[in-house]
């Protein structure tokens, strides 16, 4: 059961408690209560468990993009590699044009520019988007700790 729910059961029994006279105390089945607590307890393991999970899985995407990433950076130096032979081969027969063994070389360099700024967006979004899956499990975790207080601190 999740846990969110079972924190709503615990206030369903303390609303549905009756009251003491003349003073703010209830009076409330411990063992529902006690029961409720175990199944919290219970499921806070499979809490745990999804924040590892998030963790491996940005771990596993920031490596992702690393890889593609590297695959960008070696795609674009084999392809300045291929521009800078090109480039030597019609130097050596055109050595009098030298506008075209320029252009040539403003090519290559502009297509490695263009690999890295990719990359660098690559890794840009892949790190927002495990910001937003970390910020998220923290925050459905501090609300299930702040509402465990909030009930630990109703039931004393």
């Amino acid at each position: 059961m999740d846990i969110l729910q079972l924190i709503e059961e615990l206030e369903d029994e303390m609303d549905d408690a009756s009251s003491i006279p003349l003073s703010k105390k209830v009076a409330v089945d411990p063992d529902t209560v006690f029961e409720i607590i175990k199944e919290i307890r219970a499921s806070l393991p499979e809490e745990i468990r999804q924040a590892k999970w998030v963790n491996e899985e940005r771990d596993r995407i920031l490596q992702e993009a690393n890889d593609q990433a590297q695959q960008l950076i070696d795609q674009a130096k084999q392809r300045a590699a291929e521009s800078d032979q090109d480039t030597q081969k019609r130097f050596n027969e055109l050595v009098n044009e030298h506008r075209i063994t320029q252009e040539a070389t403003k090519r290559g360099e502009k297509m490695l520019e263009q690999a890295k700024v990719q990359s660098q967006q690559i890794r840009q979004s892949v790190f927002a988007y495990v910001d937003e899956l970390l910020a998220n499990t923290q925050e459905n975790l501090n609300s299930v700790i702040t509402e465990l207080g909030h009930n630990r601190d109703e039931l004393k």
